[in-house]
């Protein structure tokens, strides 16, 4: 199996709520509950931005390398 640059493409920053747009105009947190929670990242992952290159939630990774294993386990 190969393990070249590019197999493995991820966003290494975090998200944030998006507000640029109209988004979540009509998401009252009061009545469908905060925005900014594991969930909602998870079902509307356009309404996010990337904060390492401040892309949406839903666009491909901006980092590209080989794949590596995880040097800590739970």
């Amino acid at each position: 199996m190969n393990n070249d640059k590019g197999d493995c493409v991820y966003h290494p920053g975090e998200l944030e709520v998006y507000d640029g747009d109209d988004f979540w105009a009509d998401h009252d947190e009061d009545c469908h509950g905060v925005i900014d929670t594991e969930e909602m990242r998870k079902m509307f992952p356009e309404g996010f931005m990337w904060d390492c290159c401040e892309v949406k939630g839903d666009e491909p990774g901006c980092k590209e390398s080989r794949h590596r294993p995880s040097r800590f386990f739970p």
